[in-house]
């Protein structure tokens, strides 16, 4: 254990936050055996898997090196925008692994196309957003900054209509409705966090730990946008497995 990381608060979570790392490294490889064990090596959820611990092993050799380079902002972006992706390849794993997937049966609904379109364009909206916000909250950049806020007005507009088709047209598959409801509802209280940590928002600095209300309220805002990120994500597995497009196969 490093000396500052029980003698000073941000030793102490720079130091558990690699710990967590290497926790959930380990639980990965472990996943990994357990999928290809029970479904095969080469089936979905086994290489869903197989993903996703490559993801963590990318993760944490962007993170050392951005700590080796003193975090500049390219890793230090690219560490925050890997880890949604991270969580939410493992949430699409999960799912595949369930006893839902298995029993979920495609139907054949004349939205299937469309929808799986939109939800696919938003996932990647909310991945596009991702990365400007991690760019602004690393960064000193005002255009990047203004560029996230105006972005989420787009992002509420997209989400907002992707959710409602989904509940709408879609809702015959099992998931599909609940899943469109928590998406909304993030979607609120990410919009609420976004303009309360616009206005605390101070930049990048070691005496901000002595208002850790404000790093708090601000990472608060970070872990909401992964949980919409996972939950789209999850909308768009649920909506690509129970639907069948006409003329073409689910798959």
């Amino acid at each position: 254990m490093p000396e500052r990381s029980y003698t000073t608060l941000p030793g102490f979570l720079e130091h558990f936050h690699r710990i967590a790392g290497a926790c959930a490294g380990v639980l990965a490889i472990w996943l990994v055996f357990a999928a290809a064990r029970r479904s095969g090596g080469r089936s979905p959820a086994a290489r869903m898997t197989q993903a996703g611990l490559l993801l963590i092993v990318v993760q944490g050799i962007v993170g050392g090196v951005g700590v080796r380079l003193q975090l500049p902002v390219l890793t230090s972006a690219t560490h925050g925008t890997l880890a949604q992706i991270t969580i939410a390849t493992f949430a699409i794993a999960a799912y595949m692994l369930s006893p839902r997937w298995q029993a979920t049966v495609p139907q054949q609904l004349p939205m299937a196309r469309g929808a799986r379109r939109m939800m696919l364009a938003t996932v990647v909206l909310l991945i596009v957003q991702t990365v400007v916000g991690a760019i602004a909250r690393h960064s000193t950049s005002q255009h990047a900054l203004w560029t996230h806020v105006s972005n989420a007005f787009v992002v509420f507009f997209v989400v907002l209509v992707a959710a409602s088709v989904a509940a709408g047209k879609i809702g015959a598959v099992p998931g599909v409705p609940a899943l469109a409801r928590r998406l909304m509802g993030l979607l609120a209280l990410q919009i609420v966090l976004g303009f309360a940590a616009l206005l605390v928002r101070t930049g990048k600095h070691p005496e901000n730990i002595e208002h850790l209300w404000r790093a708090c309220l601000i990472s608060t805002h970070v872990l909401v946008g992964a949980l919409l990120t996972l939950v789209a994500s999850l909308l768009l597995a649920h909506v690509w497995r129970g639907t069948r497009v006409a003329g073409g196969g689910h798959a």
